[in-house]
């Protein structure tokens, strides 16, 4: 049902090629964004519980910086990529959308 109601919205945007990137940036991507950011910070705090809870085996230590690594990478991509649709919405979108 969620899908017809969200490309519902899309026949009500406005026309224009503005409207129509303001509609996806708003409600594709940026919840898209969110919720990989939202994982990465996951992958990121099973890390340190990971690094932490079992610091007697150096397996499970390895295991525990790798994810530490991997979600500080996952953080770094997810907020450089947040900022550069930023810079493009704001480029497309420079007056009223």
């Amino acid at each position: 049902m969620w899908p017809v109601l969200f490309f519902a919205r899309f026949a009500f945007a406005k026309t224009t090629v503005k409207g129509l990137a303001n509609r996806i940036i708003s409600d594709l991507l940026n919840p898209l964004i969110a919720v990989l950011i939202g994982v990465a910070v996951v992958v990121f705090l099973w890390g340190i519980v990971e690094f932490i809870a079992k610091a007697g085996s150096e397996e499970a230590r390895t295991t525990g910086k790798k994810h530490i690594i991997w979600g500080l990478i996952g953080l770094a991509i997810m907020i450089s990529v947040f900022g550069i649709i930023n810079i493009l919405s704001n480029f497309i979108c420079s007056g009223p959308c």
